[in-house]
């Protein structure tokens, strides 16, 4: 019976203290278009350039805005889809299953599906 007393008397605080902390620290929101922030994204974005790099990303993340799924940064650091990459293959834009991005050090090659 205290304990439910101490509970309600104590719930109005705790109501209070993360009020303030949203309206303190809101949700970063990102400004361009197919953009998501992350608190902890990749510091080697996928890019139209860097589609098929193999080449190992620096450990770590940081926080700041990612491209949603399916999107990738083109020249002008805009998301784009990622078939909308200028002069992109579609058999190099989808690697094997069990392929990685560069963010996991994998460094397996790439399976071209148009070989049959």
């Amino acid at each position: 019976m205290i304990k439910l007393l101490l509970l309600l008397i104590a719930l109005p605080y705790v109501e209070i203290a993360v009020f303030k902390r949203l309206r303190m620290f809101p949700r970063e929101k990102c400004q361009k278009l197919y953009e998501e922030f992350d608190e902890c994204k990749s510091l080697c974005p996928e890019t139209c350039m860097t589609l098929n790099d193999t080449s190992p990303c620096f450990p770590g993340c940081a926080k700041g805005c990612n491209c949603k799924f399916g999107y990738v940064r083109n020249e002008d650091n805009n998301c784009i889809k990622i078939e909308d990459c200028s002069g992109s293959s579609s058999s190099l834009m989808f690697p094997d299953l069990f392929n990685f991005n560069r963010a996991d050090k994998v460094q397996n090659q790439t399976t071209e599906r148009s070989m049959t």
